[in-house]
C-alpha cells in the first residue's frame, strides 16, 4: 500500500495541532499582590488611539471599494470586436 501525500499532510497537521496540548506547561499565574487586592479597581488601559483619523480610513475604504467594484466591471463588460 503506498502512502499518499494527503495522509502525511493530514498527519502531519494533526501532529502539529497536539502538540501545543502536549508542551504546555502547568504554571500557574502568580498570586495577587497585597496593592492590587486594596485598591479593587483593575489597572487602566493602555492608552491607544483607536479614534485617531477615523475619517480617513473611512474615506479610504470607499475609495478602495468603488475601486474594486470598478474593474470588477471592467474584466466582465464585454467589448464588441
Amino acid at each position: 500500500m503506498k502512502i499518499s501525500r494527503k495522509a502525511v499532510l493530514l498527519a502531519v497537521v494533526c501532529l502539529f495541532s497536539f502538540l501545543k496540548i502536549f508542551a504546555d506547561g502547568s504554571s500557574n499565574p502568580p498570586p495577587p499582590t497585597e496593592n492590587s487586592t486594596l485598591q479593587g479597581t483593575p489597572p487602566p488601559p493602555p492608552g491607544l488611539p483607536i479614534d485617531d483619523n477615523l475619517i480617513i480610513l473611512l474615506t479610504m475604504a470607499i475609495i478602495f471599494g468603488i475601486y474594486v467594484i470598478y474593474n470588477q466591471q471592467a474584466k466582465t463588460k464585454k467589448t464588441p470586436m
